[in-house]
């Protein structure tokens, strides 16, 4: 991004210097458009305040309909699936396709709540047992689309997730008014799978046309006035899979050999378009291009990504066997750069990223361009220093440095750049001394309401985490959570600290109630808690053998039923209410799986207190087992 926004910077400059220079006169090439292409339509779109740089328009050419055509995308992501494990995000990113959703009747922003339903009940990819043992993995149902979605329909039915169904759980976190989006997702992921079936086997090239168009047919909605798109999407398909003259029709082809060609074909631009409209043109570095502008700018010259080297195919024959004269990709953008070189009559612009944006360490443009500089420190004689200092300049990372804006590294007056008055205020704001920080609390808060009750597990609550009960009950501010990192396409094949507390705590409640081990291991598998066949079995056996002597401290100190302590406490105004359960005689006892912590401690004390104020009478203890 920051490439693009020195790149505008600079040809703002040069039509501010040049009268005669327009918009028309500019040319703009990448070696990775599909990159590029929507950050500069981004940064040179972007409106500015009154005083500020005006709009640069540009037009971006060669866009092939993978990049420009919905259909396309949605078919090529089909083919994607077909040849994957099917994971859940992936799904979802088709799913939120514009001519997809609206296919099943499924609103974009329903995406989200989509999300957590399926993550909740566990899924992470393949459709079912046998589509797992079909890549190499054990042959069990969890994690799958199969088992998730079963997970799902039982929850409507049945609002008790610790119940086993043959080897289902219900999720019983559905909303009665949510069942209908519920069967409209099941209604895609049933489609969805059924054509992700006619995908996976080579077949021949009029059998692979029929597949395609019952995908189109059967996923894909488009609106009278987009007809266009997919009559677009289906004659380049079959301009390629069924040729007028092709000497072996009916050989089978690959579904990977297929998505490959039909990446390459769909992606490529379609030369020419979008090229003399009146506007800077952003296009893609192609050989044979030579059309003569006034500037042409080269972004993203960094060293690794010119000159290209596209990925071998492993059906690639000619790859496989090379011989002298066959086309050579980095050879021909050596010589696209020297051609672009002849094409531009007054100025050449070519940016590539300068430093490590981690490390801030200085990184070599790509290798044609230091040679260029090679031959410039060779060709030009220099009072001091080298030729090429006078050509590069180091802009700062963020645009609102202050370098940007006439003050260099070392304090000194230097010619401003930027010409964002927004950038300058922030600058000045960056440079400015550091003025103190303002409160989080302006005031006092609203008084509590004098007869205020307050149950003892939220007053527990408030004790161990004070500021983020302060900022969620009597703020109202949510706290954003940073473990939440969107649904993973990767089943649990270890247990770590939190999952075997998932897995501990309520197996010593099973344990407590007389319950088998068995019985909340096929629960916990059900629920998709554990990693799957034997390493799941191994991973309960662990968390089983640590909880073996929790259990056997807390049966000794268990004398008699246990029983339940009602708390109605009147301290000053409040009124404290709760009960405090695991008391056995005049004993609390507290067993918990996983290490003892400050915040078990204060809970106990804090319920300690409470039974000692409710029952004056009764010498309590209170005993903490871990």
């Amino acid at each position: 991004t920051r490439q693009v926004e020195v790149l505008r910077e600079a040809l703002l400059h040069l039509l501010q210097n040049n009268s005669d220079l327009e918009a028309r006169d500019i040319l703009i090439m990448s070696p990775d458009p599909d990159h590029f292409a929507p950050l500069v339509t981004a940064v040179f779109s972007m409106k500015s305040e009154n005083g500020g740089p005006p709009q640069l328009p540009v037009q971006v050419a060669d866009r092939g309909l993978a990049m420009s055509n919905p259909v396309t995308q949605a078919l090529l992501s089909i083919l994607g699936l077909a040849i994957s494990r099917s994971p859940l995000s992936q799904v979802l990113e088709l799913l939120a396709s514009p001519v997809v959703g609206p296919r099943f009747g499924l609103d974009p922003d329903e995406l989200n709540r989509l999300s957590t339903w399926l993550e909740g009940a566990g899924i992470c990819w393949g459709q079912n047992a046998d589509h797992r043992a079909s890549h190499g993995q054990p042959h069990t149902p969890e994690h799958t689309w199969r088992h998730g979605l079963d997970r799902l329909l039982l929850g409507v039915a049945i609002q008790d997730p610790d119940r086993l169904f043959g080897t289902i759980s219900p999720w019983d976190e559905l909303e009665g008014s949510t069942t209908e989006s519920l069967g409209r997702l099941c209604d895609f992921c049933e489609a969805l799978f059924e054509q992700l079936d006619t995908l996976r086997q080579p077949q021949a090239p009029s059998a692979w046309m029929r597949a395609i168009d019952g995908c189109l047919a059967t996923l894909i909605q488009i609106e009278d006035e987009d007809r266009w798109q997919l009559q677009r999407t289906r004659e380049a398909v079959a301009t390629w899979l069924l040729p007028e003259l092709d000497p072996e029709p009916e050989r089978p082809l690959s579904p990977e050999a297929l998505l490959a060609l039909l990446s390459r074909v769909l992606s490529r631009g379609n030369m020419g378009t979008g090229h003399q409209t009146g506007k800077a043109t952003f296009c893609a570095m192609m050989p044979m291009r030579s059309i003569p502008f006034r500037v042409i700018a080269l972004l993203g010259m960094d060293d690794g990504a010119f000159p290209r080297n596209p990925p071998a195919l492993g059906f690639d024959l000619v790859e496989q066997n090379p011989r002298l004269g066959d086309s050579q990709p980095r050879d021909e953008d050596r010589y696209l750069l020297l051609e672009t070189l002849l094409c531009a009559r007054d100025h050449l612009l070519i940016t590539w990223s300068g430093r490590d944006p981690c490390t801030g360490r200085p990184t070599p443009p790509a290798v044609p361009v230091g040679e260029i500089l090679d031959v410039l420190d060779r060709s030009l004689d220099t009072p001091e220093g080298r030729a090429r200092d006078r050509f590069i300049h180091s802009h700062p990372l963020h645009p609102f440095s202050p370098q940007a804006f006439g003050r260099a590294n070392d304090g000194t007056a230097q010619q401003p750049w930027s010409l964002d008055p927004a950038l300058l205020r922030a600058a000045q704001r960056l440079d400015a001394p550091s003025a103190s920080t303002a409160p989080l609390l302006g005031g006092t808060l609203d008084p509590l309401d004098p007869n205020l009750e307050i149950e003892l597990d939220d007053l527990i609550s408030v004790i161990q985490a004070p500021i983020p009960t302060l900022l969620k009950r009597r703020l109202q501010i949510g706290l954003w959570n940073n473990d939440e990192e969107g649904p993973t396409d990767r089943e649990t094949l270890e247990l770590d600290g939190l999952g075997q507390w998932k897995s501990g705590s309520p197996l010593l409640d099973a344990l407590k109630k007389g319950e088998s081990p068995d019985t909340l291991h096929a629960l916990q598998k059900a629920k998709g808690l554990l990693p799957p066949g034997s390493l799941g079995a191994v991973d309960f056996e662990r968390v089983h053998t640590k909880l073996t002597p929790v259990r056997n401290t807390a049966a000794e100190l268990e004398q008699g039923s246990p029983t339940q302590v009602a708390i109605d406490l009147q301290i000053d105004e409040i009124r404290l209410v709760g009960a405090v359960s695991e008391v056995y005689g005049d004993r609390q006892l507290c067993p918990q799986y996983g290490k003892l912590r400050g915040k078990h401690q204060l809970a106990a004390w804090i319920r300690h207190l409470a039974l000692s104020a409710a029952e004056p009478h009764r010498p309590f203890e209170t005993t903490l087992i871990s």
